[in-house]
């Protein structure tokens, strides 16, 4: 986003608060403001962005999709000790028919989970199905490859860290690298 330095203050406070602004940076760039924003599956990334750019008062946005994703698999244990992660499944080489079941398991697994000792009966319940068969159908959909991995995306400030870092790097045709100066965590 390109916002003006004085709508800044009012800008990092709006982007504080939406609950899909993961991360966010200001930059010396034109585009002074990158934030990471994910939505729910039945919202559109690109109205949201727009949403999103005009309470923040930016007079221009743009919507960079990740077209290959990296990552480290980094994993923070309670304890501070971290692990590699093992990520099962091979993707699909072929368009897969999910059915009905396989996509409201897929749309369920993608909620917050309920904050009680058995979350996986609370979302068998709201699909009307049994616990065991939530699980053997998530089973499934994992050896199918049609989903690589479940895990939870803790909320690090509510866990009880002070911040985070994130390294961005723009590439210009000259071949200089921008840098990314972390503005705020959400």
């Amino acid at each position: 986003m390109k916002i003006s330095p004085e709508k800044l203050a009012k800008a990092e406070q709006i982007l504080r608060d939406h609950p899909g602004v993961s991360h966010g940076y200001e930059r010396k760039f034109d585009f002074n403001v990158w934030i990471t924003l994910s939505v729910h599956g039945t919202q559109d990334i690109d109205s949201e962005v727009k949403r999103l750019a005009s309470a923040a008062g930016a007079e221009v946005a743009m919507s960079l999709p990740a077209i290959k994703v990296f990552k480290l698999r980094a994993m923070f244990g309670a304890n501070g000790d971290n692990s590699e992660e093992d990520i099962k499944g091979k993707a699909p080489s072929t368009r897969v028919q999910l059915s009905d079941k396989d996509k409201a398991v897929i749309n369920e697994i993608q909620q917050d989970l309920a904050l009680t000792a058995e979350p996986f009966d609370v979302m068998a319940s709201r699909l009307g199905i049994e616990t065991d068969d939530f699980l053997n159908i998530s089973r499934s959909l994992e050896q199918r490859g049609i989903i690589r991995r479940y895990g939870a995306a803790v909320n690090h400030t509510k866990a009880g860290y002070k911040a985070n870092a994130m390294a961005c790097w723009w590439c210009h045709r000259q071949g200089r690298h921008g840098r990314a100066q972390a503005r705020f965590s959400a």
